[in-house]
């Protein structure tokens, strides 16, 4: 796709936007992949959509021509930002870079600081869940074999389900 804005009339037609793709000399489109849009600013404008957005901000010729645009379109809210921001003076230009630099940066810290806080809390959970587990497997073994129930010993190390029951059957939390 292309698209051609041009600051002159190209053709006689009133439309500001034309939309046009590759034919062959009987009529059939190559693909509907390309296209070239041509957008004339000098034409009068009929309508608010989009194509006329851009053109009102391309036409801007005053800071009041920037404030009278009214649109709800993110690309050109940011271009107005953009434009606002390129014509502050060297100094506010400087001094709101390094503000903008300095959120940037503050927010990047907060995010790691938090990211490590996360995965130092998960460390520290996994060091304390597999030693408090320890402990209750060992309290278990501890227990079964002072009452002789060796082959109790060898089917909770390896059954889970048998695990959990003789942790009930012996009260250990």
């Amino acid at each position: 796709m292309g698209i051609s804005i041009l600051d002159f009339n190209l053709t006689d037609r009133s439309r500001y936007h034309g939309v046009y793709r590759l034919r062959d000399e009987d009529g059939y489109e190559f693909t509907d992949a390309m296209e070239i849009h041509v957008i004339e600013l000098k034409k009068k404008l009929t309508g608010e959509g989009e194509v006329d957005d851009w053109i009102r901000f391309f036409n801007v010729k005053t800071e009041e021509d920037l404030e009278m645009i009214r649109t709800r379109n993110p690309g050109i809210l940011e271009a107005i930002r953009e434009l606002k921001r390129m014509s502050m003076s060297n100094p506010v230009r400087l001094w709101n870079e390094a503000h903008l630099k300095e959120v940037r940066d503050r927010r990047a810290r907060e995010a790691y600081v938090r990211d490590e806080g996360k995965a130092e809390g998960r460390r520290e959970g996994k060091a304390e869940g597999l030693t408090e587990g320890e402990q209750r497997l060992s309290e278990l073994i501890r227990r079964l074999m002072e009452d002789g129930r060796l082959e109790d010993v060898s089917l909770a190390a390896e059954d889970t389900a048998a695990r959990k029951r003789l942790y009930r059957e012996y009260g250990i939390k």
